[in-house]
């Protein structure tokens, strides 16, 4: 596993994007039939994927990415400090969630999100 890797542009966009609260800078770095799934909930083709955006952007959500992993050009995996004014119940105080991107021809063909607990 890579630990050295720089960001493909579509995973860069997304991070920026979200840090700058773009859905249009987030979205142009996904496939049209991209699905992803986040807080067991997934959302199919870009129209979903917008929607689900636009509720990340209007909390504010914002990445701090703290290491970036893969096996391969096509998978890649961050591991991004999360803050933003989403209800934090029964969340730690430093939340830390996975993105697993797929990449298929320059675009993310799927992410799935989750909240880990790493064993090492």
């Amino acid at each position: 596993m890579n630990e050295s890797f720089a960001l493909p542009p579509p995973v860069t966009a997304y991070v920026d994007g979200m840090n700058h609260g773009s859905i249009d800078e987030i979205a142009a770095g996904f496939a049209s039939d991209a699905w992803v799934n986040d807080e067991h909930t997934e959302y199919v083709g870009i129209g979903a994927i917008r929607a689900w955006l636009a509720g990340a952007v209007n909390a504010h959500v914002r990445v701090d990415v703290h290491r970036v992993r893969t096996n391969s050009p096509a998978h890649v995996i961050v591991d991004g400090e999360i803050d933003g004014t989403f209800p934090r119940d029964g969340l730690p105080e430093h939340i830390v969630l996975t993105h697993y991107f797929s990449l298929d021809g320059g675009k993310i063909s799927q992410l799935i999100i989750l909240l880990n607990e790493v064993n090492r």
